[in-house]
C-alpha cells in the first residue's frame, strides 16, 4: 500500500490499529523503516538525550522530511530535576537544533496551596513518598522506584509530556467529515524503548493508543526502534546521526 493509499483510508476513519504501520518497511541506510507519518497532525519525540533517543531523533525526523511534514514535529525532554545526567537538556536541544525542530523542555510540577505550582524532581519524589509509607506504618516498604512501583516514570515524565501534548492540541477539532462526525487531531507520541533492554519491554507493542486520548484528539504511542540492537542504535549515531553523544557513555554507563 502506498502512503497516499494510507492517507486515505485514514481519512474514512480507518483506525491505525486495523493496519500494520511497518507493513512496507523500506531500506534506508542500515535500518528498515517506513511511517506514513502525513496522516499525523503532531508528531512528538520523546528524547532523553541517549543514544536511543538520539538514533530514533534522526530516524523519525528524515523520514518526516522526505514525507515533507518536518514541521509537524517537536521533541520533549523530560527534565528529572536533581537525578538528571548533567548536560542533557543542552544535549537535546544540539540535537533538536541539527534536525531542525523545536525543543520543549518540560517538568513534573508540584501543586502549593489551590493555584500556584512549583517544579519537582526525582530525589523531591522519593522523600515525600518515604514520608508518606512512614506516616502509614510501612516502614519497611521502599521509596524508591523500581520495576513494581514506576511512579517516577509515569510522574516525571509521562504526566509532564502529557501537559505539553494537551498544550498543543486545539480545544476542537477544525475540519469536519460528515455533518455528524468531526476528524480527529492525530498525535504520533515517539518513543525510544527497545525489545532487547529487558523483558518487559520486549512484550511491548510497538504501535498502541495512548490513554490520554479523547473525543477531540487520538494519541498513538509508537516505538519506532523497538526491534533494533544496541549495535545498530550506534551505528546510527555513528554512521547516519553524526552528532555528538552523552559524555555518560564515554565512562562507561550502558544507558543514562
Amino acid at each position: 500500500m502506498t502512503e497516499q493509499g494510507y492517507t486515505l483510508l485514514l481519512s474514512k476513519r480507518t483506525r491505525p490499529q486495523d493496519m500494520d504501520p511497518l507493513l512496507e518497511m523500506r531500506r534506508d541506510g542500515i535500518v528498515p523503516f517506513e511511517m506514513p507519518l502525513s496522516g499525523f497532525d503532531l508528531i512528538m519525540i520523546n528524547t532523553s538525550a541517549g543514544k536511543d533517543s538520539q538514533a530514533m531523533t534522526h530516524m523519525v525526523c528524515h523520514e518526516a522530511k522526505r514525507a515533507g511534514v518536518l514541521d509537524r514535529v517537536r521533541m520533549v525532554h523530560a527534565d528529572l530535576g536533581e537525578a538528571e545526567w548533567e548536560g542533557c537538556a543542552d544535549l537535546a536541544a544540539e540535537h533538536a537544533k541539527a534536525n531542525g525542530v523545536p525543543l520543549i523542555v518540560t517538568r513534573a510540577q508540584q501543586l502549593v496551596g489551590h493555584y500556584r505550582k512549583k517544579p519537582i524532581g526525582l530525589l523531591e519524589m522519593v522523600l515525600r513518598r518515604r514520608l508518606m509509607l512512614d506516616k502509614k506504618g510501612k516502614r519497611d516498604a521502599p521509596a524508591w522506584p523500581s520495576s513494581t512501583v514506576r511512579y517516577c516514570t509515569s510522574d516525571l515524565k509521562r504526566g509532564p509530556v502529557r501537559r505539553e501534548i494537551n498544550e498543543l492540541t486545539p480545544r476542537w477539532p477544525d475540519k469536519v467529515l460528515d455533518c455528524k462526525k468531526h476528524v480527529h487531531y492525530r498525535v504520533l507520541n515517539c518513543l525510544g524503548m527497545r525489545a532487547d533492554e529487558s523483558p518487559a519491554r520486549s512484550k511491548l507493542k510497538p504501535y498502541s493508543m495512548n490513554p490520554c486520548s479523547n473525543g477531540v484528539r487520538e494519541v498513538w504511542d509508537w516505538l519506532p526502534i523497538h526491534k533494533l540492537t544496541v549495535k545498530q542504535v550506534w551505528d546510527i549515531n555513528k554512521n547516519l546521526s553524526g552528532l555528538r553523544h552523552h559524555w555518560a557513555y564515554d565512562v562507561g554507563m550502558p544507558r543514562l
